[in-house]
């Protein structure tokens, strides 16, 4: 972030200012008070050890009047020496850096305890707090449970990279996939394994190759752990849903008559009844059902028509007709209304001069 620039002008430092090269002193021009001697160091050391200039109400560092006075220009930035020594104010060491660069090369400050830069333990919440610059200004990080994982963190904020609200979502449903599969590790070994953390156990085998993979020791006679585990490809689940898709096959006319029992009150029985008194086609349209499973590409069976008031069964309709009266809502009006519109317009019942035709405009818009 850029400084306050001052209200000296470059004419008025050069007019009370002389540099020493051989020392890098700024020494008086001009006297403004009695105080003040031609040829003297301008300089007033403070507490602190660092070096300060008064001139016309303003104080200003040394190093910095030194830049101002060759460059004309104050420093955007903060001005460090390329020795390390703030007392060394020869134009040739001072160098201009940013507040990152300048808390990059900085030490540790006085109330870290963890020993790492970037780094502190944050009591209330148990955990370590990583924090990176950006812009000059400190900025939040990551939380971490270990102080490796701390550590690591601290080299990406190092470099500048401060998670966004993605990435830290990213991070949070990554964490949550591992613990999920630790939990997973611990079923597929029932609880004999010799890994001692998460983070040991994601370090060592990584993500899980797909949904059916499992780990399962390379060595069956020693526990599963660091340098003793495999992926292996599971296939009992497909094995199992091959299984109950043929036993559904098989025993289709059981698990329909459950099926028909619990959703319209009917056995098997009568929906076989109610299909033989149609002569088994549809009971609207007198037709044989065609429609066809997507999955199996077998004839669908015929739908169970009922009375959704009173739940009493009506017939057995194909695809078709179920979905057309569905899609009317069973409203008889709407349904009457169709009919009217379809003979209305049966090619025998259309009077060809009152037919507009396709190219013709239709009076829509300018």
């Amino acid at each position: 972030m850029a400084r306050q620039q001052s209200a000296l002008t470059h004419a008025r430092v050069l007019e009370m200012f002389e540099y020493d090269a051989a020392t890098g002193n700024l020494l008086w021009k001009n006297s403004t008070t009695n105080r003040i001697r031609v040829g003297e160091v301008a300089v007033t050391v403070a507490s602190n050890g660092r070096r300060y200039v008064g001139v016309d109400g303003e104080t200003q560092m040394v190093h910095r009047l030194v830049w101002f006075w060759h460059k004309g220009v104050w420093p955007q930035f903060n001005l460090a020496p390329v020795d390390g020594d703030y007392l060394n104010t020869r134009i040739e060491n001072l160098v201009e850096q940013t507040p990152r660069e300048t808390a990059k090369k900085g030490g540790l400050r006085s109330n870290n305890k963890t020993g790492i830069k970037g780094v502190t333990w944050d009591a209330e919440k148990r955990e370590y707090a990583v924090y990176g610059y950006l812009n000059g200004k400190s900025i939040f990080h990551s939380r971490h449970k270990t102080l490796e994982a701390a550590a690591e963190a601290a080299k990406e904020a190092e470099k500048g990279i401060i998670p966004d609200t993605t990435m830290r979502r990213q991070r949070h449903a990554a964490k949550i996939a591992q613990k999920q599969l630790w939990a997973k590790m611990i079923k597929w070994s029932r609880g004999f394994h010799r890994w001692e953390s998460v983070e040991q156990f994601i370090a060592d085998i990584g993500e899980q190759p797909h949904a059916m993979a499992r780990l399962i020791p390379a060595d069956r006679n020693k526990s599963m752990g660091p340098g003793n585990f495999a992926w292996a490809e599971s296939h009992q689940r497909s094995k199992d849903a091959e299984f109950q898709q043929k036993k559904r096959y098989e025993n289709r006319e059981w698990y329909r008559d459950g099926h028909l029992m619990r959703k319209y009150h009917i056995r098997h029985a009568d929906y076989v009844a109610k299909l033989i008194e149609q002569k088994g086609v549809c009971a609207i349209c007198s037709q044989p059902e065609t429609a066809t499973d997507g999955r199996s590409g077998r004839i669908k069976e015929y739908h169970v028509d009922h009375d959704h008031e009173t739940g009493k069964v009506r017939g057995l309709l194909c695809t078709a007709c179920n979905t057309a009266i569905g899609h009317m809502q069973e409203d008889v009006e709407r349904l009457k209304a169709a009919i009217r519109y379809i003979e209305k317009w049966k090619p025998s019942a259309v009077d060809p001069t009152n037919v507009v035709q396709f190219n013709a405009p239709l009076g829509f818009g300018a």
